[in-house]
């Protein structure tokens, strides 16, 4: 099972803060991380998650 966020701004003034968004991905890693992914350009970011099977 994988887990994907992504999040993009419209402005400048609007810059995520990407501490904040890895402790989003992080929230799904409980069900026992294989490996994390993030991706951060200009006002567009990419998380995933990619998770073990139980």
């Amino acid at each position: 099972m994988c887990g994907f966020i992504g999040e993009y701004t419209f402005n400048d003034s609007d810059n995520s803060d990407s501490k904040l968004f890895k402790s989003l991905l992080k929230l799904s890693s409980r069900r026992g991380l294989n490996h994390m992914g993030f991706m951060y350009v200009d006002s567009f970011q990419l998380g995933f998650n990619r998770l073990s099977f139980i």
